[in-house]
C-alpha cells in the first residue's frame, strides 16, 4: 500500500527525498529537493526526478555531491544552525 503513496504529481524516484523546511525571515523555506545518494548525482538521476516531477522542480544543489563528500550540504543543514561565528 505504502508503494501507492505520493505528494501527487508522481512519486519521488530513490534516492530523492523531500526537504526539511527551515523557518528563516519569518517563512519556512527549503532548498528543494535532495539527493541522498552516496555517490553524486548524474544527469540521468536529474532527468529521472525531473520527469516525475516536472521541469520546473527545484534541486538543493549543495546535495548533488552525494553524501560521501565531505562537501555535501542541505540548505537543511546550512541553515539549523542558531550560533553562527564569522571570522
Amino acid at each position: 500500500m505504502s508503494d501507492e503513496l505520493s505528494l501527487g504529481g508522481g512519486s519521488i524516484p530513490e534516492p530523492w527525498g523531500y526537504p526539511s523546511p527551515v523557518y528563516l525571515d519569518g517563512r519556512y523555506q527549503s532548498g528543494g529537493i535532495v539527493w541522498h545518494g552516496q555517490e553524486p548525482a548524474t544527469d540521468a538521476d536529474v532527468a529521472n526526478l525531473k520527469e516525475a516531477l516536472g521541469d520546473d522542480v527545484t534541486i538543493d544543489q549543495g546535495s548533488l555531491v552525494g553524501t560521501a563528500d565531505p562537501a555535501y550540504t542541505t540548505f537543511y543543514k546550512a541553515n539549523d544552525n542558531t550560533l553562527r561565528v564569522t571570522l
